[in-house]
Parts: C-alpha cells; sequence; structure tokens
C-alpha cells in the first residue's frame, strides 16, 4: 500500500505544481504587459483589449487571474515591496543611518528608471497612491529595529522620527519622479544622505 500511496502522491504534486507554475508564468506575463502598455501611456487610456493582445491571454485567460487593470498594477506593486523586503533584508537601520548614499542611490535607481525587470515601477504605477504603501513600509523598517528605537528615550520618540524621516525621504522622490525637480539619481541621492547625516546626529 505504500508504494502506490507514494506514486500517487508524487503524481498529484507532479500535476499540480505544474498547474500552478502556468498559473504564475500567465500572470506575470499579463503584469509585464501591463507594465510595457504604462510605459507608452497612462493606465487610464489602457483598455483591457490591447492588454490581452499584447498579454497574448483570452479575455476569459485574464479575468481567472485579476479583475481589472488595476488589480493588475496592485500586483505590480507588491511585487514592488516584495522586491524591497528583500534587498532590505541584510540592511539593517543602524547601518542605513551610517551610510545612507549606497541605499538612496539604489532607491532612486530602482524607482526613478533603474535595474529591475520592472524598470521605473515608481514612474508608472501611480507616484502619489505608491508613497502612501512606502512611507508606513519604512516607517515599520525602521522601528523594527531594536537598536534604533533603543536610540531614543522611549518609543513615542522614535516612531516620530521614523515618521519624520520617512516622510521626508518619500516626498522628496515622489516629487523627483513627477519632475517637479531636475537632478540626476546620483545627486538626489548624495543630496538626501547629507541631509539624513545631520539629521541622524541629532
Amino acid at each position: 500500500d505504500f508504494v502506490p500511496a507514494l506514486v500517487y502522491n508524487l503524481t498529484i504534486k507532479m500535476k499540480y505544481g505544474a498547474l500552478f507554475m502556468k498559473v504564475e508564468n500567465t500572470s506575470n506575463m499579463i503584469k509585464e504587459s501591463l507594465l510595457g502598455l504604462m510605459r507608452e501611456k497612462e493606465l487610464h487610456s489602457i483598455t483591457v483589449g490591447e492588454l490581452l493582445k499584447r498579454a497574448g491571454v483570452s479575455r476569459g485567460t485574464f479575468y481567472a487571474h485579476f479583475g481589472s487593470l488595476a488589480e493588475v498594477r496592485d500586483a505590480l506593486a507588491a511585487d514592488m515591496f516584495e522586491a524591497a523586503d528583500a534587498y532590505m533584508a541584510d540592511i539593517a537601520p543602524t547601518d542605513l543611518i551610517k551610510a545612507p548614499y549606497p541605499f538612496l542611490l539604489s532607491a532612486a535607481e530602482k524607482l526613478g528608471g533603474g535595474r529591475l525587470t520592472a524598470d521605473g515601477m515608481g514612474k508608472y504605477i501611480g507616484v502619489y497612491e505608491l508613497a502612501e504603501q512606502l512611507k508606513p513600509w519604512f516607517t515599520k523598517y525602521l522601528l523594527d529595529d531594536k537598536s534604533f528605537t533603543e536610540s531614543f528615550d522611549d518609543e513615542a520618540k522614535a516612531e516620530i522620527y521614523a515618521r519624520y524621516v520617512s516622510g521626508g525621504v518619500i516626498h522628496t522622490f515622489n516629487m523627483w519622479i513627477k519632475q517637479d525637480f531636475s537632478c540626476d539619481a546620483e545627486n538626489l541621492a548624495h543630496s538626501l544622505s547629507e541631509l539624513l547625516l545631520r539629521s541622524f546626529a541629532r
């Protein structure tokens, strides 16, 4: 009985494992196709039909994965946060405080037209909506580090400071991505780095 059961379980795993991979691949194809279209025009100008043609999928397949174009965009944003979590996993806030430039430069490249597969994602997903998610994400990143919070007299001060830093940095990135002011990624990262180092030296 053991061998047939083992063979059956392996067959089921292989069958559904392959199915899961196919679903994942289709989902990624749809997301990448929407990102490609968003490089050409605003999201509100894109139709489901255009996306179907670009992705090479049927309408039924699209709606089996997503309920709307907005859901695809939200999935792209979720991918970005997942990539950010992975990138920041080995960077402690205390290390960031000591040397913020490399982090800020990498963030500028990724948000403003950088090197991820979904390059320049921040420019296309809706920068103001994205910022509302980035601020609490970065605040949580700082506050989750015990050594950071312990450097303040109490937790309230640590949270206020983390929110102040997060809000200032993200707002500046917003204005830069929206081309409210002009400079390259290196100058943006260098200027913000200097300001943060002065602030952290408090």
